[in-house]
């Protein structure tokens, strides 16, 4: 169970293969691609939350609206056991995380110690971490490089 279960934190890993910190440990392992994608369109929406109907469209837009709508729901139960449950909410019209979980991605934090590096040079002692956030090899969202939905996100992060 993820430790936002309680109204915590939910730490998520954006670059590379998406992945939430639990209690046992990243957990990269999602029942199906959908329930990945679910939890990183949520995770980039600057409110957390997303109408279902957009969520059906973006992920599931090669289908009938009312598969996709169903679909919407299967992989919002699929997300919950990877994130753990108090963690992502869904009604008729919204899927959403909770208020009152914080969340927390690589790609913030990476953008945020570039931006600090900005505005004042760094000591010695960080310039490890810098490095590490300003070389990673991987890509934003590595798994969904064709997904439309993703594409802005991906624009923005290698900017």
């Amino acid at each position: 169970m993820a430790p936002a279960a309680a109204g915590g934190t939910l730490d998520v890993r954006l670059i590379g293969r998406v992945a939430v910190r639990t209690t046992a440990g990243w957990r990269d392992d999602w029942p199906r691609p959908a329930a990945r994608r679910l939890v990183a369109l949520l995770v980039l929406s600057p409110t957390r939350s997303v109408p279902r109907e957009v969520v059906a469209d973006r992920l599931f837009g090669h289908l009938p609206a009312d598969r996709a709508l169903r679909n919407v729901s299967k992989a919002l139960s699929q997300a919950r056991t990877v994130v753990g449950p108090g963690v992502l909410h869904g009604d008729v019209a919204t899927v959403w995380i909770a208020g009152t979980v914080e969340v927390r991605t690589d790609l913030d934090l990476d953008a945020g110690l570039a931006r600090r590096a900005l505005d004042a040079p760094p000591p010695p002692e960080d310039w490890a971490g810098l490095r590490s956030a300003l070389t990673r090899a991987d890509q934003l969202l590595s798994e969904d490089l064709y997904e439309d939905w993703a594409q802005d996100a991906r624009r923005d992060h290698e900017a």
